[in-house]
């Protein structure tokens, strides 16, 4: 079995010490053969804490002294400034050092006193790898390195959807401004430049003043995360260059319309099966389409008593809110439904955007929308209404819709008997005749 940090603490007089091997592939950068970290502790279970941390960052230390002779600038840059902080200093440039107290210089001396030969240490602490020029197209690639905390528990199919408007917004300011510059060569100016596009597509094209205000936010968080981690003091270009714009929220579908118009008997036949049993799960249930998409057999359970889907957070996947976890009763259109697809979707298993696409081009193309601004996510409006309409208590319609109940919880809440009750309540009515 592989050694554990754990297994590296031994003795060293009274003080425990984080014992290693350098390994080969890090003997040509660190000549040390065996490194000793002391622990500054004589009690066993507090060195075993500490020897986490001294390995994490000795590991650190030795990727960093392999990154220095990288031909990438930017990487021997980030390996100069890891290096330095493992050191125990901020990296600073040599006209930076000179302007620090004596006693830091000093310090900075000292440390190298004995190690002529380590080049690593010598760039790190004195500063002498110089900062790189970094264009605009290598910053988004490292501002989404040091985005990768934001993006934990998403799935791939997430995470391209975060990546893929960053990346549009990049390849516009390029355009916008000419090319692919050096971002500590971009000006307020060259963010007015974007702002004004961006007004007269407004203006002129059609767009929405959310589209503008997303590509900003998205650039203007990248220039701030890189400048962040690489210390590079950039201006905040981009502040207060966002319009205003008042949120609008999707409409609710009328009940009538609903039952008349998109369960009419064969409206929705020239709809893929999995992608119509969607829409009608969505429909009676308040389900989103992420959440319908993310559906596997273990969470449909047709054959229970009173039959449910489980809304569950799982590895890799990421509820809108931590409330959204949640068993659904089925009844009406979405049990007929199900039943048709009770492994789930499986087409459009984890591929939400292209279930709402789909979905709703359908109904836009033979004319099912109530109005230009409804959608598929309407239907959760109207969940949302049917409930208030049938005066179900709000423990339930928090229960079912996966928001979070104001008041203090207590016991288990309603049982899915009593939530199927309130389901069929509200189940929209089908016509004679119709099927799935």
């Amino acid at each position: 079995m592989p050694k554990t940090a754990s297994d590296r603490v031994a003795l060293r007089g009274r003080v425990f010490y984080y014992v290693r091997r350098v390994p080969r592939r890090f003997e040509q950068v660190d000549k040390r053969g065996i490194v000793f970290v002391s622990l500054h502790t004589e009690d066993r279970r507090q060195a075993e804490e500490a020897a986490i941390t001294a390995e994490r960052e000795l590991e650190a230390l030795w990727v960093s002294l392999a990154a220095q002779g990288d031909p990438d600038a930017w990487k021997r840059y980030q390996a100069a400034m890891e290096r330095a902080r493992l050191e125990g200093f901020a990296y600073r440039s040599p006209i930076q050092i000179r302007d620090e107290h004596v006693s830091s210089i000093v310090d900075r001396m000292r440390s190298l006193a004995g190690r002529e030969d380590d080049r690593s240490a010598a760039a790190a602490i004195a500063g002498l790898e110089p900062k790189p020029e970094i264009p605009i197209s290598k910053a988004m690639e490292l501002y989404f390195g040091f985005s990768a905390g934001e993006l934990l528990g998403k799935r791939d199919d997430q995470v391209r959807r975060w990546k893929n408007p960053r990346n549009l917004a990049l390849s516009e300011f390029q355009q916008c401004i000419g090319g692919d510059l050096e971002i500590t060569a971009l000006t307020r100016e060259h963010a007015r430049m974007f702002r004004d596009m961006w007004l007269k597509r407004i203006r002129e094209g059609g767009y929405g003043r959310n589209s503008m205000n997303k590509q900003i936010s998205h650039m203007s968080r990248m220039l701030h995360v890189v400048s962040e981690e690489m210390k590079l003091g950039l201006d905040p270009i981009f502040a207060k260059l966002s319009v205003s714009e008042k949120k609008r929220s999707r409409p609710p579908f009328d009940r009538k319309w609903v039952e008349e118009k998109i369960l009419a008997v064969g409206a929705l036949d020239g709809l893929n099966l999995e992608a119509r049993v969607a829409l009608l799960v969505c429909m009676e249930t308040g389900m989103g389409a992420e959440e319908v998409s993310s559906l596997r057999p273990a969470t449909i359970h047709l054959k229970a008593p009173v039959p449910y889907v489980s809304v569950v957070s799982r590895e890799g996947a990421e509820q809108k809110t931590e409330y959204r976890p949640r068993d659904i009763p089925l009844v009406g259109i979405a049990l007929k439904a199900m039943k048709l697809c009770p492994a789930g979707v499986t087409r459009y298993y984890d591929k939400n955007a292209s279930l709402s696409g789909v979905i709703n081009k359908f109904l836009r193309e033979n004319h099912l929308l109530q109005s230009e601004d409804h959608s598929l996510y309407s239907f959760r409006h109207s969940f949302q209404d049917r409930l208030t309409d049938a005066e179900a208590p709000d423990r339930v319609q928090a229960d079912l819709m996966g928001h979070k109940y104001v008041r203090e919880k207590y016991g288990k809440g309603a049982s899915l008997t009593q939530k199927a009750r309130w389901l069929s309540q509200i189940a929209y009515k089908a016509p004679a005749g119709w099927k799935v």
